[in-house]
């Protein structure tokens, strides 16, 4: 049952085998179960690099979560994808390794959640929790609104 995979082509893989003096291996299958449970060929959407701390925070359980934080959405820009969940419909992949892949509903949606994730990573940590969160749900709205503004014109 192996995917027939063409040069070029996305796949979301676990490392299986890793040495420094052979190449290494990956996996679409789990050790435990034998089945694929989301693994494998990632067909259109839009692959980008992030650093490998943000995708850290990205991954990590909590995404940024404070308990303190009356709204619970987390107070680091990393909760941009809760955020973008709040007004999109999307679906992404990433790794350890910094590698990002999105595909929203459009296109246009696409490239509007990967700059979204994108421009996040920029907002300083040094801000405090809540302000770091109003202004990445500041920037997804202006992108959200320039895309609504270009949806109505085509």
């Amino acid at each position: 049952n192996r995917p027939m995979l063409g040069y070029g082509d996305v796949v979301y893989a676990s490392v299986s085998l890793a040495d420094r003096d052979i190449d290494p291996m990956v996996t679409c299958v789990e050790k435990n179960s034998n089945r694929s449970k989301g693994l494998g060929p990632l067909k259109g959407g839009y692959v980008v690099k992030v650093a490998t701390g943000f995708s850290r925070d990205l991954l990590s359980g909590s995404n940024g979560v404070d308990e303190e934080e009356e709204e619970g959405l987390g107070t680091s820009p990393s909760n941009v994808l809760a955020l973008l969940g709040e007004s999109l419909q999307y679906e992404c992949c990433l790794g350890v390794n910094g590698c990002l892949w999105v595909k929203g509903e459009t296109h246009a949606e696409t490239l509007l959640i990967k700059n979204a994730i994108l421009n996040s990573q920029n907002i300083s940590l040094s801000d405090s929790g809540r302000e770091a969160r109003k202004r990445v749900k500041w920037m997804i709205e202006e992108l959200l609104k320039k895309h609504n503004a270009s949806t109505v014109e085509d």
